[in-house]
Formats: structure tokens, sequence, C-alpha cells
């Protein structure tokens, strides 16, 4: 007797394990993949928290779940949010950076969507937010920006903390306007001291743009505007627009604009390039080839120049490259964009 009863509570043992593994199992296969968090990021990546040298901090936060926003202004990114706990007797420079594929879709020329980064409540350096090029799927982009802390305390010896949030906000100009994000990463280095020689996170610094190289597709099925003179602000002037967003000496970013207009001669567009609203050259003439080939500019370039800063008369050049830019018979689409 004592035999059997042993083995009745072994067997009762294994039943109750196996029902317990299997509602585990089954519970974790109802919550991953096919329901999303948006509250939260993915992983949280090397928090380091250390006195070596100036570097006290770093932090980086990964998500892999689709985002989309149509709010029609800005709204924080969800779980692209950081709390930070900063020593109240030093001035604190943060280093953050946010990459991730993006893509933007509208229909009208007041359509657009845009990204920017706070800090403590405030813009971070440079303080203008980073628009986003209509008609994007999935373009890879990466934007640095920097801010100095001040301390609340000048006593060396006072260990109090204070918190700062840093938080990446994303927006679109109306509720037409459709910005989805995907596989994005923010990063964050907090260093001692506010100094001119500190420079923003990873191996590039913002400097002022001379050459962007845009890479696009005109669609070969456009039709041509019907007597329109172009304008800007009437989108039934033009074919398709794109944004990128352009740095002078200071850092500070400004939207260059670029209109592509179909013309009534065959394979032939005219480009019209503005800066922050204001028209600076165009109508500038591109010609493809019947097979969807850039023959003019020959070069494939085009030289612009605006004055980038409201405070200096500097008129700065900048090289626009479409060498990459074909006319094929599908939509309007924008490869990739390098600002250098």
């Amino acid at each position: 007797m004592q035999f059997k009863s042993t083995t009745n509570i072994l067997f009762l043992i294994l039943l109750l394990t196996f029902f317990s593994t299997t509602t585990v199992a089954r519970g974790h296969g109802n919550k991953w993949p096919h329901v999303a968090t948006y509250d939260t990021p993915d992983t949280v990546d090397s928090v380091v928290q250390t006195d070596s040298r100036r570097l006290i901090f770093k932090r980086r936060i990964t998500s892999i779940t689709p985002q989309m926003n149509r709010a029609g202004q800005f709204i924080p990114l969800d779980g692209a949010v950081s709390l930070l706990e900063l020593p109240s007797n030093s001035d604190i420079t943060l280093d953050i950076e946010w990459s991730g594929l993006v893509t933007c879709e509208g229909q009208g020329y007041l359509d657009g969507c845009e990204f920017k980064i706070l800090a403590d409540g405030n813009m971070t350096t440079p303080k203008a937010s980073v628009p986003i090029p209509r008609y994007t799927r999935d373009l890879p982009i990466s934007f640095q920006r920097h801010i100095c802390i001040p301390r609340t305390s000048h006593n060396k010896s006072n260990r109090e903390v204070r918190e700062v949030e840093v938080a990446a906000h994303w927006g679109t100009s109306n509720t037409k306007s459709i910005f989805r994000v995907d596989d994005w990463s923010l990063a964050i280095e907090a260093h001692r001291g506010c100094h001119q020689e500190t420079i923003a996170l990873g191996p590039d610094q913002i400097a002022p743009t001379n050459l962007i190289r845009i890479s696009a597709n005109l669609d070969a099925q456009s039709t041509p505007t019907q007597n329109h003179s172009f304008n800007s602000l009437d989108g039934y002037t033009y074919n398709f627009s794109l944004s990128v967003p352009i740095y002078n000496e200071d850092g500070e970013a400004k939207p260059l604009t670029i209109y592509f207009v179909l013309t009534p001669l065959a394979n032939t567009w005219h480009a019209y390039f503005f800066v922050d609203g204001k028209a600076i050259d165009g109508p500038l003439e591109i010609v493809f080839s019947n097979n969807g080939q850039l023959i003019v500019p020959s070069d494939g370039e085009f030289k612009v120049s605006a004055y980038l800063s409201d405070y200096s008369n500097n008129l700065t050049t900048i090289v626009v490259d479409f060498t990459n830019l074909v006319q094929y018979g599908s939509p309007f689409s924008v490869t990739s964009i390098d600002v250098l």
C-alpha cells in the first residue's frame, strides 16, 4: 500500500507540472508576437553609471515595435523616454542620438512629419525639429542633439541628485499625414562640464551642410500640371516634393524643400528649391532618358546658394547630388538622403 501511495503522489506531481508548464507556454504564445506593447521599450541596454573621467552615465533604449502617429501635433514617442538622476553640484552635458526607420505619408503640400528631442522640458541643440521627407518608406535616419544642464548647487560636498527627463517627440502637421517608425534606438550619454569642445554622441559632429545626396524615383506615369504657374503653397502646381534638414555654421537646422514639376516635354521636369519657405533657385531642368536614367544635369549635380543663418550675411553653397535620381513607372519614393 505504501508503494502504491508513493506512486500516486509522484503521478499527481508530474500531472500538475505538465498542466502548469502547458498553461505558461500557451499564455506566452498569446502575448508574443501578436500583441504589441507600446508603453515600454523592448530593451534597455548597458546602463552604466560611473565617475571615471567625465563620462558619468550612458544608456541605450531600443525598440522593434512598429508605431504610427497621425495626431496632427507633437506627442511623446512611446518608450523613447529616460529619467536620469544627475549630480546637482556639476554642470552636465547630455549627448543624445536617435536612429531608426521612418515612413511619412501625405497627399497635400501641408502634410509632413517631424522629430524633436526634449531634455528637462527644453529643446535640445540644434534647437530645431528634424523634418522627415514626405513619401519616404522605411528610410533609415539618425540625428544627434545635445544640451547643457546647469548645476543647481555650488557645494562640492552636496550629494543630492536631480531628475532630468529625456524624451523623443514626434508629430505630424495634420491628421491626414501618417508617420510610422520602427526598429529605433535612443542613446544618451551624460558628461561632467559644459564646454565648447564637447562633441555630440557618435563619431560625426553636426557641421555646416555642403552636400546632399538624394536617391529617389519620380513616377514616369505622372501627368503634367494643367495651366498652373508654380506656387509652393498650391499643391496642384507641382507633382512631388521632399524636405531635407540642412545645417548652418552654428549647427542650427533649416528645412530645404525641393518641388518637382513635370513639364509637357517628354521626360522633362523642373526642380524648385526653397529654404525655410523662401525660394532660392529654380526652375532647374531635369531630363531622363526613355529608360528612366538621368541625362540632365550631365554630372547629376545642382549647386544652390542660400543664407542659412539669421545672424550672418554669409552665403552658403550646397551641392545637391541627383546621380541616383531615376524615373520609373512606380510611385514616387525616396530611397535614401545623405546630408554631409
